[in-house]
């Protein structure tokens, strides 16, 4: 057990079952414990102080499985970083004195970290909770709250403890305002999660398990994987047509760290950073949310084959705890790459080029399940292999292998893969123009949208498909590359309809959907990342739930 010593200025572990002196407890996290002794493991001296060895204060602890303390170090406004059995820690948000500014935190009682890199942080005084993306000590983004002291869906009244779900969800225990408030992925409002004959004047805050409710809305069953960040905000979403450039406004080929040389394939966060492919530069770069700089996460720029190169990545996916798997094409490899990490390794092929299952082709389309079981469509070898999680000696054929060709069984250069839950595949299946679907253990697919075989402009027809998408409702988005235009195509339809008209000099590549539903696209001509934004009618906000009434836990 840990527990903050506000008034000894440290953090104090104790052992199950052992008794100890009397301390003053404000804030408890409990860790799996595998040692046999109490000891103080952050802050050294009762007077307090400012120093990297001391505290101030603290009020909030938060400990990840990694064995990192985030410690609110209240009396000097900030957030500490303390490796259990050092001596010191590092400043990882504030640092800056007390204030409103983003780059600074009044008083605080509440800390979460997100996927163990992402620090929540309950500013109690500010009436807000601030998130500080890993790495960026220099300033926090608002996430709910800082519009003053009230009760609008826009503010906070002294917030104490928080909680994260997987998805991003905040929950946030008002104190000011005797309730639990429950705030989405990049939305400025929150709804009021209401406990019949129960209402908070304690000032510590409680965790709400899971995602049940009870409320007036529809339920929605929904196929995608854990480690998908959530899509379309409402059913009857549109997209402008009008488009952002959100990466490199420069054409030409280029290695400066705010340009891109060949970028084929990108992924959003759940903080919406963005995680390009820089094919060409042989590096994955990580540009957080509005910057038009970019930081190297994996990848030395130079073209190797070491643990720290890639040569021409092509193709990511990034998990909930932020580990890249990365289609290191020029190697005939995928990269495992955990976050922060100088170096990759090796989950699927990396014994050359082939046809045989210990080898895979280029690749431009990656999924991993929950279970870290990686999928790789191998355009050259017109096939999507699964290797297993913690098995990179040889994988298994779970769609085409049957060399190149249009039939139910065969596939011709295929492209972008959406996997579900249940292990059914969609295919862009891009030489055939059409989208492939293959459910588990199959031994051939069906055509879910296009002709086999034909190219074509019509709402039935689609030209060399390069990305597509299943979102909660089982529509289908597709990115129809030669005919400039995204296709939302619904279930069992046979014709799509155009949701995006891309520009005719655009060549997309890849697509996702960011936090808030806005479709994003590579622009592998202009070398670029461009972005669509959602429109929702004026009676689909896109809230899961409106003021419900009770939870159930």
């Amino acid at each position: 057990m840990y527990v903050v010593d506000q008034s000894s200025h440290r953090i104090q572990r104790f052992i199950a079952g052992a008794l100890h002196s009397r301390v003053n407890a404000e804030s408890l996290h409990f860790p799996t414990l595998g040692s046999n002794l109490g000891t103080t493991v952050a802050g050294i001296t009762s007077n307090g102080g400012i120093s990297v060895t001391q505290l101030k204060s603290p009020t909030a602890i938060f400990v990840t499985p990694s064995s990192f303390m985030y410690i609110v170090d209240n009396g000097n406004q900030r957030i500490q970083k303390w490796r259990i059995g050092e001596p010191s820690g590092s400043t990882v948000a504030g640092g800056n004195g007390p204030g409103s500014a983003l780059s600074q935190i009044s008083i605080s009682y509440g800390i979460y970290i997100h996927n163990e890199y992402n620090i929540y942080v309950s500013d109690y005084g500010n009436h807000r909770v601030v998130l500080w993306n890993a790495g960026n000590t220099t300033g926090g983004r608002l996430v709910a709250g800082g519009n003053g002291n009230g009760n609008a869906d826009n503010q906070l009244s002294l917030p104490y403890g928080i909680y994260v779900d997987q998805n991003g969800t905040l929950y946030i225990a008002e104190y000011g305002n005797h309730i639990i408030s429950k705030w989405l992925p990049s939305k400025t409002t929150m709804f009021l999660m209401h406990f019949s004959r129960q209402y908070l004047d304690a000032k510590f805050g409680i965790t709400i398990a899971g995602e049940t409710a009870v409320a007036a809305a529809t339920t929605i069953t929904t196929e995608l994987s854990p480690n998908q960040l959530p899509n379309v905000p409402c059913a009857d979403a549109r997209w402008s047509n009008t488009s952002r450039v959100l990466v490199n406004t420069s054409e030409g080929n280029h290695s400066a760290i705010s340009l891109l040389f060949d970028p084929y394939d990108f992924i959003i966060d759940v903080n919406d950073n963005i995680y390009v492919a820089d094919g060409s530069n042989n590096r994955v770069i990580r540009f957080a949310t509005g910057s038009t700089s970019g930081e190297i996460v994996a990848g030395m720029g130079s073209g190797g084959k070491g643990k720290s190169e890639l040569a021409f990545p092509t193709a990511l996916f990034l998990t909930r705890n932020y580990t890249l798997f990365i289609a290191d094409s020029n190697n005939s490899r995928v990269q495992k790459w955990k976050y922060d990490e100088p170096l990759g390794f090796t989950v699927a092929g990396g014994d050359g080029s082939g046809v045989t299952l210990d080898k895979i082709s280029v690749s431009y389309g990656l999924y991993v399940d929950d279970q870290y079981n990686v999928y790789v469509s191998e355009y050259e070898n017109h096939r999507v292999t699964l290797w297993m999680n913690n098995n990179k000696t040889i994988g298994r054929l779970v769609a085409g292998g049957n060399g190149n060709g249009t039939a139910s069984n065969q596939l011709n250069c295929p492209r972008g893969i959406h996997v579900t839950t249940n292990g059914t595949i969609y295919i862009a299946d891009y030489n055939n123009h059409r989208i492939q679907k293959w459910t588990r253990d199959a031994s051939s697919g069906w055509t879910v949208a296009g002709q086999s075989g034909v190219n074509g402009s019509s709402s039935r027809q689609l030209w060399n498909p390069t990305a597509v998408l299943v979102d909660q409702y089982n529509n289908l988005f597709i990115l129809d590359t030669r005919n400039t235009r995204i296709q939302k195509w619904p279930p069992g339809s046979i014709d799509g309809s155009t949701v995006i008209s891309i520009p005719a000099s655009f060549i997309g590549y890849s697509m996702r959907f960011d936090q808030a539903g806005n479709l994003l696209v590579v622009d592998g001509l202009h070398k670029r990342i461009i972005s669509f934004p959602v429109v929702c009618s004026s009676n689909a906000t896109g809230r899961v739930f409106s003021r419900p009434t009770s939870v159930l836990t």
